[in-house]
């Protein structure tokens, strides 16, 4: 049984995109006996108030506890010698785990985004523990374009670790096969050395209730409608004007079409306000904020989901959760061209051109056209399964990972 050292940034018990990924491949790896997990988990918390630390903590300890792992907490950390010093703190990291598993086997380490596969390097270096990195994004340009203090730092030193840590790995795991591309191309990296592994979901929730569609439908007052529907955050990639600016578009050619709009409820107001400002009437639209638990049931309501991003490196290269899961329920699939390897999906989706969004020469009538021939949503979902299955399941996942863990002789196409 090999003993897996998992490197963590931050806290993982929520529901964003890197919290998510985390703890759905946590549960995976949970099932199967092949090697053990202990965590290291990194983050400074200085903007948790004690009691609010002693819940997260209490929280998280519990999550890990339940699926038979361990885990160090590492809090406090110095964050101002990042700035001071950044190759320093990385050093500080890897010294930390070090000392915390003195005496104890560490046979490989699993690193979680670049932060963590740098302080992964800083350990091999140290003690020749090899590492594998779970490459979620392009990070020198998120952080870049993220206006967060992490990225203030200079964006030269982001793409200076990136090339240090992509290429001292053992493996690299990234998110989409366009990723895997971009990796191999500009950095000396083997294309055996690069497995994809993009944002899955579980099986269990491949699913269409009929029963509970109908159901919905009727308690939202949107039996005859066609219903767009949006779940997620307004960050400056989600796209928001753009989503606003579209569905104006379809509304102007088409006025039975509806769109829910689920986001924070710190969002609610920001969300309005841009819709007021495409002068989209509050009677074709819902802003609401839901519990994780019951964004489905609003799925179910629903008959197309929309995702947009915008032309740059970070979007091209990824892997929205939101696209498993909007296809898992049997929505149409409304999106750019932009995203990741959308372009492989085989059913169910309208593509669109994100520079005529942006130059307001989308044509709405195609758009509800070809909407109006995907309208069956069982039909759909029926489609959708089988490319789910076989590309989006977590569990259809561990044989990947059981070759960049190297527990069977086995290898990766």
């Amino acid at each position: 049984m090999k003993r897996i050292v998992h490197i963590v940034n931050g806290t993982i018990t929520g529901y964003d995109g890197y919290a998510q990924r985390v703890k759905r491949q946590l549960e995976l790896w949970s099932c199967y006996d092949e090697f053990n997990v202990h965590i290291e988990n990194f983050t400074s918390w200085k903007k948790l108030m004690p009691a609010k630390l002693k819940k997260v903590m209490r929280d998280t300890m519990q999550y890990f506890s339940d699926k038979k792992f361990t885990i160090n907490f590492n809090i406090g950390l110095p964050v101002v010698l990042f700035f001071a010093n950044p190759d320093m703190y990385f050093k500080y990291c890897a010294n930390t785990i070090i000392r915390k598993n003195k005496n104890k086997r560490m046979d490989v380490l699993y690193a979680e985004n670049l932060l963590c596969g740098y302080i992964a390097y800083h350990v091999n270096k140290k003690q020749n523990t090899p590492y594998i990195i779970d490459y979620h994004g392009v990070a020198p340009e998120e952080f870049r374009e993220s206006g967060t203090s992490f990225g203030r730092v200079n964006y030269s030193y982001y793409k200076k670790i990136e090339k240090i840590t992509l290429e001292n790995a053992k493996f690299i795991v990234c998110v989409s096969n366009s990723f895997k591309s971009y990796i191999c191309n500009n950095f000396d990296v083997a294309s055996e050395n690069v497995v994809v592994i993009p944002s899955c979901i579980h099986q269990e929730k491949i699913e269409f209730d009929n029963d509970l569609r109908k159901e919905k439908r009727k308690i939202l007052k949107l039996e005859d409608k066609k219903v767009i529907i949006y779940a997620g955050g307004i960050g400056l990639w989600h796209c928001t004007d753009e989503i606003a600016h579209l569905f104006k578009r379809i509304i102007d050619y088409d006025e039975n079409f509806y769109l829910i709009f689920l986001t924070h409820n710190h969002n609610k107001e920001t969300v309005i306000n841009i819709m007021n400002k495409h002068n989209v009437n509050v009677r074709n639209y819902m802003v609401d904020a839901v519990r994780h638990d019951q964004v489905y049931s609003y799925y179910m309501a629903a008959d197309i989901g929309i995702i947009l991003r915008d032309e740059s490196l970070i979007n091209r290269i990824s892997s929205p959760t939101k696209i498993p899961e909007y296809l898992s329920s049997g929505l149409t699939l409304l999106t750019t061209d932009t995203i990741g390897d959308v372009s492989s999906i085989p059913t169910n989706k309208i593509v669109l051109n994100y520079n005529n969004i942006k130059d307001g020469t989308i044509n709405a009538s195609i758009i509800c056209n070809m909407l109006e021939k995907l309208k069956d949503r069982e039909a759909n979902f029926q489609k959708s399964k089988l490319y789910l299955k076989e590309n989006f399941v977590w569990g259809n996942m561990w044989y990947k990972y059981q070759t960049i863990f190297e527990t069977k002789e086995t290898k990766y196409e």
